[in-house]
């Protein structure tokens, strides 16, 4: 996408991987892909920190011992620093204990495939992260912190105006563009008696939300092109009793994706475990990240891996051969390409593309880090 008059652009070159066997240029759609953005420096520097955050949290765990587990561990550090919380899937669960976004936060940004351009959005404050693109593409649905509590806006792409679509009480860190102009919304409620997370549903044209699901662990909701299922993260009906938790160790419960209808009361159905679920153009499948056990050079670990089934949980199966982990998929408008975020042992998060089918895997863009691409 071209700068527009009035807003600052930021024109970067892309670091595209050369090879016979990757996508080309002339494959991209001319759609853009919203990410949040942080320059070489910023990402260095966010690195460095969480690496010595872990560290200092081994050794109070393990008596400073080494340890070489990776897969959900680096996943949940990873995603407490770069993104926040988005939910209970994604570990800090309190906003009002987050750190306020600043200049060293990551960017709201658009990145045009084709041309390998980055156009920073100055209209969303540093920390913004993009959600869920309108039916049209005209408007980015994205989330801010406002007074302390994360709030979802939109932007009008062609005139620049930013409207908010929720407001306290409450704070809603993630949403999507449902059917008769709905809106879709993860809830965050802070209470006496606790945390509670779920997914609520707007009237048609928006305005006043209703309870879609129970909670108290539902988050990360994403919207069906067509209008006819909701998929989202889920840890509130897979709940293990207290005694079992203990037994095995754990102190959460591993997520999983349910697809269900826009209406409240409507059927639902279990896809499996997993994060990031979005669908195909098409409606007709749901990609996610999902937890797999691989054998490496150090032994059996836990790697992430993108994965796709039909929308009733059926037909599920992994694609591409990836050797890192890959979260956040999305797909292009046209239902040929996904994007993803790969990222390596050194935590660099780097933004991959593939074809739907799993061939032709190549880097789009690893100039500092792209985090959570919506296209």
């Amino acid at each position: 996408m071209s700068a527009r008059a009035g807003a600052a652009a930021l024109a970067t070159a892309l670091l595209f991987s050369i090879g016979c066997a990757g996508l080309s240029l002339s494959e991209m759609p001319a759609s853009p892909i919203a990410i949040r953005y942080l320059d070489p420096e910023q990402d260095r520097r966010a690195r460095q920190a969480l690496a010595d955050r872990r560290e200092a949290s081994r050794q109070r765990r393990d008596g400073g011992l080494p340890d070489t587990r990776r897969g959900v561990a680096v996943l949940r550090d990873i995603e407490q620093f770069f993104r926040g919380s988005l939910g209970p899937d994604r570990g800090v669960s309190k906003w009002r204990n987050r750190r306020e976004p600043d200049e060293r936060s990551p960017r709201l940004a658009l990145i045009d495939p084709r041309t390998g351009t980055l156009e920073l959005m100055p209209e969303a404050r540093p920390g913004s992260i993009p959600v869920a693109w309108s039916a049209d593409r005209q408007r980015l649905m994205f989330g801010q912190i406002q007074r302390g509590y994360p709030q979802l806006f939109e932007i009008d792409l062609e005139s620049r105006e930013v409207r908010p679509l929720t407001h306290e009480p409450g704070a809603h860190p993630w949403g999507c563009y449902g059917p008769e102009g709905r809106i879709v919304v993860e809830t965050h409620h802070y209470r006496e008696r606790g945390f509670r997370s779920l997914i609520e549903i707007s009237s048609p044209g928006g305005g006043r939300f209703q309870e879609l699901t129970p909670g108290p662990a539902d988050s990360r909701p994403s919207c069906a092109p067509n209008g006819s299922a909701i998929a989202y993260v889920s840890k509130s009906r897979f709940a293990t009793p207290a005694s079992a938790k203990r037994r095995q160790g754990t102190r959460e419960q591993r997520p999983q994706i349910v697809v269900r209808a826009p209406e409240t009361g409507g059927e639902s159905a279990i896809v499996g475990p997993g994060i990031d679920p979005s669908f195909t153009p098409d409606s007709r499948q749901i990609l996610y990240s999902a937890p797999q056990r691989v054998t490496s050079e150090r032994g059996v670990e836990t790697r992430w891996r993108l994965r796709r089934a039909r929308v009733s949980g059926l037909g599920r199966g992994g694609f591409g051969t990836g050797s890192i982990d890959e979260v956040e998929p999305t797909v292009s408008p046209d239902g040929r390409i996904v994007a993803f975020v790969g990222i390596d042992a050194d935590l660099h998060n780097t933004l991959y593309v593939r074809r739907i089918d799993g061939s032709g895997e190549r880097i789009l863009f690893n100039h500092g880090a792209a985090l959570g691409p919506i296209w």
